[in-house]
């Protein structure tokens, strides 16, 4: 029997600082109130790539099948049945979530949380500016789409569930306001160049300012 308590000793002794130090890391690994899978902290580097990706589905898969189509450049086959109901003008609220979504939800959250993240470090500044205009564009197809957007609230994530919706006219000065932001911070001589993170002008500065002027 005494034999049987002293194992028992030795066992509590090797057990309990184990119990001790599983606890403690199960409650530093399970404190957390960061969700993972939506990030607040990701680099610029990574969120530029994002948001072109984000305006590229919604403009070349979201709206080009409708202005196309109703304005007549060209129509749906007759053998063909994908965009039948986009030919016949027989539409639902919901065919136009998508669109919605991929603005608000994908390009112009990343594109602030890239502006946010990229704004008072010298490595980042030409990412601020194409924040900038990424931003001032994404908006643009929205109000074009819909009018009235939220604006001025549209990028608060879960803060604010039921933004404002700012008239066109407020949304079109805005615009202006973000591509001049974004043509004074744009240099083709900034060692820090995008380069390859940069899907649609590979960096190239002159070309994003003439964007900005374009738009």
């Amino acid at each position: 029997m005494t034999t049987t308590i002293k194992i028992l000793k030795r066992i509590a002794l090797f057990v309990f600082p184990a119990v001790l130090l599983l606890s403690s890391g199960c409650k530093k690994f399970l404190n957390v109130n960061q969700d993972p899978n939506n990030l607040d902290a990701a680099l610029p580097t990574q969120l530029l790539p994002t948001v072109e990706a984000s305006v590229g589905v919604a403009l070349g898969d979201d709206y080009f099948p409708y202005g196309n189509m109703w304005a007549q450049y060209f129509t749906q086959s007759t053998v063909a049945s994908q965009y039948k109901s986009i030919d016949q003008y027989l539409q639902q609220n919901a065919d136009f979530n998508y669109g919605w979504m991929h603005i608000y939800q994908n390009a112009l959250i990343n594109a602030q949380l890239m502006i946010t993240n990229s704004a008072g470090n010298s490595a980042y500044v030409q990412y601020l500016a194409i924040g900038y205009a990424l931003k001032a564009y994404a908006l643009q197809l929205a109000t074009d789409a819909f009018g009235d957007i939220p604006n001025a609230q549209a990028v608060e994530g879960s803060a604010n569930k039921n933004p404002v919706y700012d008239k066109q006219q407020i949304v079109y000065d805005s615009i202006f306001s973000l591509l001049e932001q974004g043509k004074a911070l744009m240099n083709n001589s900034d060692p820090n160049n995008p380069g390859t993170t940069d899907l649609i002008f590979q960096g190239n500065m002159d070309s994003w300012i003439a964007f900005a002027n374009t738009l």
